[in-house]
């Protein structure tokens, strides 16, 4: 149709609009690889309905609000609802907040089902590693390592949680960040468990603070926390989160069922709410040493108090087997007593 111009009284609402078609011979007569750029209610369309992308090739691609306005990016379903919103905000005035969105939502404004964040990573398994404890060099014809592995990282038994490779030695070679725990030959290993990964920082500073995904030798999916990624939080097994390190709270910790602190060869430690009378039990190794019902305090292997002036002891240290012995009030006060301690 070649390039028409009007002057503004008869280009708004002409019929047909006014529009700027590129026409592809190789279309032939229908125009379904024609480049059009067509005005319309509620903006300016570029079509291209062609099998292939419209593509620019450019250093940078960016998309500017006008009249003030900050600008939005849409990428829409087939059914021209909406999808992947993208936007941002300069906060102005005393409260104004300049932030960045990314959204799943329709045209109007509702949402668009879930969000996914999600790498195409490419991990391969070899059967041939090579691990020693006396260094940091995994070892693996079958890897074929290159620089692209640099920063990936490994899995596998012995491997410590959250390795990743720091330098390529060779093609069958490469130092790692932690030395591993069990010299190991033919070991099976994993390269390449990328993660969705969260950095944050200034331009030339910025650290990884957060990465989701596998998480271990037995690849749990979890999260990992630092640019280490020493420290940890995974599904173990069904309805069961676990940490490799240790777990703080400055607040309290809650539950509604059995706390239970397991020391291994230790013994274990439980502090239970269960029940209709809301009983409170402290066992060791399996066995009651302390339960609490209602008012009444058992003690199942008595009381044994040091101090400077001597010991003190109430109570009969019984076997498992044997009834637990009542001790009221009075009794532990007589034996704080009897320590030359005040009650």
């Amino acid at each position: 149709m070649g390039i028409s111009s009007q002057p503004a009284s008869a280009w708004y609402g002409a019929s047909p609009p006014t529009r700027l078609r590129l026409h592809h011979p190789g279309s032939g007569s229908v125009p379904a690889g024609d480049l059009t750029i067509l005005p319309y209610e509620y903006g300016m369309a570029f079509s291209y309905p062609g099998l292939g992308p419209l593509e620019f090739y450019s250093a940078a691609l960016s998309a500017h609000g006008s009249n003030g306005s900050n600008a939005n990016f849409w990428v829409g379903d087939e059914g021209d609802f909406g999808g992947l919103y993208a936007t941002a905000h300069k906060g102005g005035g005393w409260f104004g907040e300049t932030y960045s969105e990314l959204a799943s939502q329709r045209f109007d404004f509702t949402s668009h089902g879930s969000l996914r964040l999600r790498v195409r990573n490419n991990p391969r398994t070899v059967t041939d590693a090579v691990t020693d404890t006396s260094n940091n060099v995994i070892t693996s014809a079958m890897a074929h390592f290159t620089s692209l592995d640099i920063g990936r990282r490994i899995v596998g038994i012995g491997i410590p949680a959250g390795t990743y490779v720091t330098a390529l030695i060779s093609s069958s070679s490469v130092n790692t960040s932690a030395t591993s725990t069990t010299s190991a030959s033919g070991a099976t290993a994993t390269i390449g468990t990328d993660s969705v990964e969260v950095w944050a920082g200034g331009a030339g500073s910025e650290a990884k603070q957060l990465a989701l995904g596998a998480v271990g030798a037995a690849a749990q999916p979890g999260l990992v926390f630092g640019a280490q990624e020493d420290t940890n939080l995974y599904r173990l097994s069904q309805s069961t989160l676990q940490t490799d390190g240790k777990f703080f709270a400055t607040g309290n910790i809650r539950t509604s069922q059995t706390f239970q602190g397991n020391h291994g060869a230790r013994g274990d430690a439980y502090l239970d709410a269960a029940g209709t009378a809301g009983e409170i039990f402290l066992r060791q190794n399996g066995v009651v040493l302390v339960q609490i019902t209602d008012s009444t305090l058992n003690l199942g292997a008595g009381i044994f108090i040091n101090a400077p002036k001597g010991v003190g002891f109430w109570g009969v240290k019984a076997p498992a087997s044997q009834p637990r012995v009542p001790v009221t009030l009075a009794d532990v006060i007589a034996v704080i007593r009897g320590c030359g301690l005040s009650a």
